[in-house]
């Protein structure tokens, strides 16, 4: 998984970029953690509760975006996709849906995670 953290230093703001098939990571980083330290350490918590059950699937819901672990999988997606019927406009949703979902392992999350608190320490 590729990705960049930058900040805007007049405006103060942070900014993550991922490749494609990972963009919803950047939205969550950026709208739903920010640099708020309490949110972040409540889901690098939930991380951990994840390590020690690995077979109990555990979620966090955002405003947008939420989060679904299991299997020692991340799962990051829009909150939209839970209200969509895909059946009615499957190929049309396919590209938009592509940006609004993303897995990856629970290491490589976790990692972003402590990595993104540290840059936005900053």
């Amino acid at each position: 998984m590729e990705f960049e953290f930058r900040k805007n230093i007049l405006l103060g703001e942070y900014y993550a970029s991922f490749n494609m098939e990972h963009a919803v990571i950047s939205r969550f980083l950026e709208d739903e953690m920010g640099s708020d330290r309490t949110m972040i350490e409540q889901i690098l918590q939930l991380l951990q509760s994840a390590y020690q059950n690995q077979l109990a699937e555990q979620v966090w819901h955002g405003r947008e975006i939420s989060l679904k672990i299991l299997d020692g999988e991340v799962t990051v997606f829009e909150n939209t996709l839970m209200h969509l019927n895909h059946n009615d406009f499957e190929e049309e949703f396919e590209l938009y849906e592509s940006e609004s979902i993303a897995t990856c392992g629970l290491d490589d999350f976790e990692s972003v995670l402590i990595q993104w608190q540290q840059f936005t320490r900053n």
